[in-house]
């Protein structure tokens, strides 16, 4: 009983030479897990987290349990696992072998449990990835004086290869066609980027909206 370790055990009798025996004291049956490694990361949406999350198995005497199988699911975000079982080594850790994090940005969890024990769940969040297709949500088609500022701000949203918005790409736009003249004017909560634009000559004027690369 108690903390693992090297033990002795020996064995005396009157008028007899003593004998002494060594005895590895191991873990236990897990009784708690508690999450070691890749709590609260950040990576791209469908891209593998840069940690491979690792959960702690302690018997009730808080020793490590050694050998101890841990299944490994991805519970929310519509991520994947990769072998979702492991075990524990001698330390009493068990790493899942790569958690990939859903096409959705936002949060993701995956949970360890271990049979008869509580379960650790580990958080992470997916990021946009690289910037694809542009399309315009408002601002299209209008009309103004020459010399006047559109009635509505044209904006765009940039978003990845799987359809989320992202602003980590800044759009810029370019008076194309009537010599006008355009700044930019913000990001709004969808995240849409917009221009202010002034018309230039009579009849038809365009704005580019682009991404460098």
């Amino acid at each position: 009983s108690g903390l693992a370790a090297a033990r002795t055990r020996s064995f005396s009798a009157p008028g007899l030479p003593a004998l002494s025996r060594p005895v590895a004291v191991i873990g236990g049956a897990a009784a708690s897990l508690t999450g070691s490694a890749g709590e609260g990361q950040t990576a791209t949406v469908g891209a593998a987290v840069p940690v491979a999350p690792a959960v702690l198995v302690k018997d009730a005497a808080g020793n490590p349990s050694v050998g101890t199988a841990v299944t490994f699911t991805a519970a929310t975000g519509g991520g994947t696992v990769a072998a979702g079982t492991g075990l524990t080594g001698s330390d009493g850790i068990a790493t899942v072998a790569s958690w990939t994090l859903g096409t959705t940005a936002g949060p993701n969890t995956l949970t360890a449990a271990v049979a008869g024990a509580a379960t650790a769940t580990v958080h992470a969040t997916g990021l946009a990835g690289a910037p694809a297709p542009l399309s315009v949500v408002r601002g299209d088609g209008q009309s103004a004086s020459v010399g006047q500022v559109v009635p509505i701000d044209p904006a765009v949203q940039v978003k990845d290869q799987y359809g989320n918005v992202t602003t980590a790409a800044t759009v810029q736009f370019t008076v194309t066609a009537g010599g006008g003249a355009v700044a930019p004017s913000g990001v709004d909560a969808s995240g849409a980027q917009s221009a202010r634009w002034s018309r230039g000559s009579l009849g038809l004027n365009t704005l580019s909206a682009s991404i460098p690369g």
